[in-house]
């Protein structure tokens, strides 16, 4: 996510229990995104499978504009994403 203009407060948020329950969370990290600014997360299935909880509040004044940008990963026969095989 690239922040075009604007600002706002993300939050990275970690799993207290279940990794898949998003009710029970703490945050871990903080940071506040400012024009120009560059915002790389981890989608789940990527490389180790982890990913990053996020939470990004809304602007202190004004709006925020953003461009965002996905990968959709492709899956094989078994469910395996196949995003980062190198090419044979």
């Amino acid at each position: 996510t690239i922040t075009v203009n604007g600002s706002a407060q993300v939050l990275i948020h970690e799993p207290l229990d279940d990794p898949n329950d998003y009710r029970r969370t703490r945050v871990v990290d903080r940071f506040r995104t400012t024009p120009g600014s560059v915002m790389l997360l981890r989608a789940a299935g990527l490389a180790s499978g982890e990913q990053s909880l996020h939470q990004v509040l809304a602007p202190d004044t004004g709006s925020r504009l953003i461009l965002n940008l996905r990968m959709r990963p492709i899956i094989d026969a078994a469910g395996t994403p196949k995003v980062l095989e190198q090419p044979r």
